[in-house]
């Protein structure tokens, strides 16, 4: 069976795992390009691999010296064999950690779906579908699915429907393992199987081995393709999907080693009208010696974040990340060939670079013993190790009063990206030193521009103090990423910094309203101050004295004397009522007093009114 399809990125994209026809495999880092793990299988060469799949779950272990148990979450590979054996690989121990038991396929493993929880399904060469148990490394059940023999497996997203492939595609019901439907159209076995959901409605994407086109299925009874996408190179080796609203973006490796991308909305695809690739992409070496040769590209994926990861190169892989929008229909990337790659010549006094077989001569004292194996043996010297607090204090950002270095915070940075920590962003992000800022952006890598762009965009709708931080990391990160910004494209950027420019909108919006209200209050604050300063002048020294005489005051003294002067009169009558015939004398003579009282009471202010009283007096 052809392992060319043995290959695939892990969930989070970090890592790309492959077996190729020498049966090793081989785990790579997509963001170092380093071979972190390399595993020879036993009896690789008699019963090689024949299926690969990566999951992760989550394994509870019991601590002895707690006796309590806890989930620990990590990545593990399925390894399905040629004699029918299905084993687990652990990327944490480098080593398998289990091999399933159980009757098991007599024949080879063709595919293997897991459901994201504690169930594989497995196909193989003996035309059954079996069902397996993780937890218990177990075989649960199995069913035939026809005649023919499975290349290919996959499930829906709810997990209610089994989807095997060789000529056809048939669709099961994960219950009763009973067939639904029957999709025909491909005229030799399919190789890549996957599916998805869109509004409600399951889709199919298959591959086969010679034909040339990609097949979309809408799970139905009508048994039909409801969109085709065309390959005009060769026929397809494996591909990725992404699936937003409703545009479906694919990116495809054909068997010529070349990548294809297609782009469409599924709401317009017909059966009737094929898609065409919108760009294709090849690379080339850049050695000008010779003539120009072609670099293989192995694997693409394309990123959650932007851009597509494609990894190039034969036995020695490279991986980097390219834009989705590419100017012209047929691109060619001219990349050195990694098996070229050679270590840079460098100035060194005591060390000597050889060339020709990139090695590097160590520089040594002179007062260095030489250890041969049998004295190296006896001599049982322990590593010296670095204390962990001494680690810590490395890793601290600006723990002291000398600039921190940016290459730390680079990786500090992208180490907060990858794990969405926000303590170890709110660490680098609080370097306000222009310099470190631009030495920092400068260090981070192309591929993590657009995910720290997003990171800022949520600082500055915080307060005002994040927003001032982020504005300062944007402005070096603009300045120093340009290039890579516009090679992202018109549609990804405004996507990427809409958020971004919105914010900066609503706040320049409300400047010219806050800067008024600022006006108005220092207004009211100097004239409060001025008043305040006014009044302490005042009271240490009186200038001036005024007594204000009211008219309320005056008022109420003359109904008080009015009131006086009432009972008097009072007083009068009584005795003129008892007095008899002197009545009247008394009354002439108390109305004169009357009459000096109100005008004593008066003061001396009306003249007029004392001339008509002692008229009257004369009179009487």
């Amino acid at each position: 069976m052809d392992n060319l399809h043995l290959k695939e990125f892990s969930p989070d994209q970090e890592l790309f795992a492959i077996i190729q026809n020498d049966g090793v495999l081989k785990i790579w880092d997509t963001e170092t390009s380093i071979l972190k793990q390399e595993y020879v299988p036993n009896l690789h060469l008699s019963s090689p691999c024949t299926a690969l799949k990566w999951i992760k779950i989550a394994l509870r272990k019991k601590r002895k010296s707690q006796g309590s148990e806890h989930v620990q979450g990590s990545y593990f590979i399925l390894l399905g064999t040629n004699t029918g054996g299905l084993s687990l690989y652990s990327y944490t121990t480098a080593k398998i950690e289990s091999v399933f038991s159980g009757d098991g396929h007599s024949k080879a493993i063709t595919s293997i779906a897991h459901d994201g929880a504690n169930t594989l399904y497995t196909t193989g060469l003996d035309s059954q579908v079996i069902k397996w148990n993780i937890k218990k490394c177990k075989q649960e059940s199995s069913f035939k699915c026809g005649p023919e023999k499975p290349t290919a497996i996959c499930l829906t997203e709810n997990g209610q429907q089994i989807i095997t492939a060789s000529k056809t595609i048939k669709v099961w019901d994960s219950n009763s393992n009973e067939l639904l439907y029957t999709l025909t159209g491909h005229s030799s076995d399919i190789i890549v199987l996957k599916s998805f959901e869109c509004n409600e409605e399951n889709f199919i994407l298959s591959a086969s081995k010679n034909d040339r086109n990609l097949s979309l299925w809408k799970i139905s009874e009508k048994g039909s393709a409801s969109g085709i996408f065309t390959l005009l190179n060769n026929s397809p080796n494996q591909f990725d999907y992404n699936v937003k609203d409703t545009h479906l973006n694919i990116v495809c490796i054909c068997r010529n080693e070349s990548l294809a991308y297609f782009t469409a909305d599924l709401t317009k695809i017909k059966s009737s009208k094929t898609v065409k690739t919108k760009f294709t992409l090849e690379i080339a070496s850049e050695d000008k010696s010779s003539a120009v040769k072609h670099i293989p590209v192995v694997c693409a994926s394309i990123s959650p974040w932007s851009g597509i990861i494609i990894g190039y190169g034969n036995s020695i892989m490279k991986f980097e990340t390219i834009p989705s929008q590419q100017e012209t229909k047929n691109t060619i990337l001219v990349r050195k060939d990694p098996l070229k790659m050679k270590v840079a010549k460098k100035d060194v006094k005591d060390g000597v670079i050889n060339e020709a077989l990139n090695i590097v001569t160590p520089v040594t004292d002179q007062n260095t013993e030489v250890l041969n194996v049998i004295s190296a043996k006896k001599r049982n010297q322990k590593p010296a190790e670095i204390p962990l607090g001494i680690r810590f204090e490395n890793l601290t950002v600006g723990s002291g009063s000398s600039r921190p270095n940016a290459k730390k915070l680079t990786y500090q940075l992208i180490q907060g990206l990858h794990g969405n920590d926000a303590n170890i962003l709110r660490n680098v992000l609080r370097q306000t030193d222009e310099e470190t800022v631009r030495l920092t952006v400068k260090y981070l890598p192309a591929q993590y521009v657009m995910s720290f762009v997003n990171e800022l965009s949520l600082l500055m709708s915080k307060k005002t103090a994040g927003s001032e931080m982020a504005l300062t990391w944007l402005r070096h990160l603009i300045q120093t990423h340009a290039s890579s910004l516009m090679a992202y494209g018109h549609i990804n950027l405004i996507n990427t910094f809409g958020t971004t420019l919105g914010i900066i909108d609503h706040r320049t919006q409300n400047l010219p309203a806050l800067m008024r209200l600022r006006g108005r209050l220092d207004l009211l604050v100097g004239q409060l101050k001025q008043n305040s300063d006014f009044d302490d002048e005042i009271h240490n020294e009186n200038l001036l004295t005024y007594e204000d005489s009211d008219d309320e005051s005056v008022n109420m003294d003359d109904k008080s004397e009015t009131t006086n002067n009432e009972d008097i009169y009072d007083a009068f009558e009584d005795d003129d009522d008892e007095a008899g015939s002197d009545g009247e004398e008394n009354d002439i003579t108390m109305n004169g007093i009357s009459k000096s009282n109100g005008k004593n009471s008066e003061g001396d202010s009306d003249e007029e009114e004392e001339s008509e009283d002692d008229e009257e007096m004369d009179t009487s």
